[in-house]
């Protein structure tokens, strides 16, 4: 007897989950063994003191708080993402600070004018996106960045190859399509290009991840 089409499914969906919880585990205990990218974001921001920070991908609310808390006294943040659900879900988050403000906006074309913020945040976005969209918010990232502004980019980066890396690897490529595409972007040059010098370069989870540091 065959098993009905829709118990494959879910058994299929079962497995994913089972697998996506192992991956997290592993990237969340390499976390704890390398650099923590939100903490040095935060200890930059808190540094430098900019007046106005653009956060470009909201990640429903996961950063922004910590980002709105770091500025409070001096500082403001606009968060913008294309996703409205997103945004109600980082407006809850962030609810009781008034310096954050959040707008629907898509990151490839905010509409902000030319050199307006002090400092701007790309935090897990690139790989969410296609690779025109990923140059195009690159590009809007360095526009609206100010002159000396700083800008902060984490994201997934291609690792030395190993057994474990190359594991994890086709794992990142399965649940999130468009990595692939960008562990193969120079993104250096890419920042280079848009008139962004790289300053520092960090890795994480065995050089998966990256945490680039640049001015303007």
């Amino acid at each position: 007897m065959n098993t009905p089409s829709y118990v494959r499914k879910i058994y299929t969906a079962k497995f994913f989950l089972y697998l996506l919880e192992i991956f997290n585990a592993v990237m969340s205990r390499l976390n704890r063994t390398g650099p923590n990218f939100r903490q040095i974001i935060l200890q930059e921001i808190k540094k430098i003191k900019p007046k106005k920070v653009l956060q470009l991908g909201c990640v429903q609310g996961l950063f922004s708080l910590p980002i709105a808390q770091a500025l409070f006294g001096y500082g403001e943040l606009t968060v913008v993402d294309v996703s409205p659900n997103a945004l109600e879900i980082t407006k809850n988050k962030v609810a009781g600070w008034d310096n954050v403000i959040s707008k629907q906006i898509n990151a490839e074309d905010t509409g902000f004018p030319k050199e307006s913020f002090d400092t701007v945040i790309l935090y897990f976005l690139l790989h969410e996106v296609s690779k025109e969209a990923k140059t195009n918010i690159i590009h809007e990232a360095c526009r609206v960045l100010k002159k000396d502004g700083t800008l902060f980019l984490a994201d997934y980066h291609k690792a030395k190859k190993s057994v474990i890396t190359s594991v994890l690897e086709k794992f990142i490529n399965m649940i999130e399509p468009y990595s692939g595409e960008l562990m193969r972007m120079d993104l250096v040059k890419a920042l280079f290009k848009n008139g962004v010098r790289v300053k520092k370069q960090l890795f994480g989870n065995l050089g998966l991840t990256q945490l680039i540091i640049a001015k303007k």
